[in-house]
Order: C-alpha cells, then sequence, then structure tokens
C-alpha cells in the first residue's frame, strides 16, 4: 500500500477533526504558558511542568491498569519534593 500526497488527502487530514482539536488545544496551551511566564519567572515555572510526570503515572495506573513499582513511586515522590522546594518563596 503506497502512501499519496495529493491535494485532496492534504485538505482532508488538516480538516481532521482530531486535527483541528490538537490545533485548537497547543493553542490554547501556548497562550496560558505566555501568560504565566508574564506573571512568574522561568526558573520556578518550568520546573513545576515536571508534575506532568507525576499525573502520567496516576492515568496510567487508573486508566490503563499498569502496575507502578516502587522505584517508580520513589521517583514521583522526589518529583514532588523538588516542586514543593521549588514553589517555595
Amino acid at each position: 500500500d503506497r502512501l499519496s500526497f495529493n491535494a485532496d488527502s492534504i485538505l482532508k487530514l488538516i480538516s481532521s477533526p482530531y486535527i483541528i482539536s490538537g490545533i485548537i488545544l497547543y493553542s490554547l496551551a501556548t497562550v496560558i504558558w505566555l501568560y504565566i511566564l508574564s506573571k512568574e519567572n522561568l526558573s520556578k515555572v518550568y520546573p513545576i511542568q515536571s508534575i506532568c510526570y507525576i499525573l502520567s503515572v496516576f492515568i496510567g495506573m487508573y486508566f490503563f491498569k499498569e502496575s507502578i513499582p516502587l522505584t517508580r513511586w520513589i521517583g514521583v515522590f522526589i518529583i514532588m519534593m523538588g516542586v514543593f522546594f521549588v514553589s517555595l518563596r
């Protein structure tokens, strides 16, 4: 099966609800990120983004029924402590 890239297939791809939703969400996230950066220092805000790593562990555990080993929980704890210390004034 050969991939064909013509104007019709590209237009169909671009007009996909998944692509449009992704562009909207990415744009919204960018606007929010720029707003946050205008209010706080990068050296404080950027490390706090690592909370996403913690959320991904819980998403994997609850939605995908992944088993989380003790070493990963220790890593989650270390990340949480790092976020705590970075967020102190």
